[in-house]
């Protein structure tokens, strides 16, 4: 989703339309889909990073990871309260996210942007 809201952007910004509502949506939609990206990738048992983590584990510490998920929920608001969540991972893969859609939009933005 965050990739078609950046393809969005950039056919707004092609087509010059000046209407601010649309611009700020188009970049409120990218930004918002990249922050539920990198949170739901933070490796703990309830989040989806968690499971992945167990699926990468040998069987012993898997099995210990995953008897966090009844309190993983009160981890990642603990962490999220401190503020480690968005400082320590949420704005380094956001940047990288960013980075790629970048990176896969520039063919687009030339195209359309010159």
């Amino acid at each position: 989703m965050a990739i078609l809201w950046a393809l969005v952007l950039i056919l707004l910004m092609g087509f010059e339309v000046d209407e601010r509502f649309f611009l700020s949506m188009a970049k409120a939609g990218v930004m918002v889909n990249l922050v539920m990206w990198a949170f739901n990738l933070f490796p703990l048992p309830p989040l989806d990073g968690g499971r992945v983590l167990v699926g990468l584990l040998p069987w012993k510490q898997a099995q210990w990871v995953a008897r966090i998920e009844p309190y993983g929920f009160f981890i990642v608001m603990g962490l999220v309260v401190m503020g480690m969540v968005s400082s320590l991972w949420l704005r380094p893969l956001m940047s990288v996210g960013y980075s790629i859609i970048n990176v896969l939009m520039t063919p687009l933005r030339a195209l359309f942007l010159g």
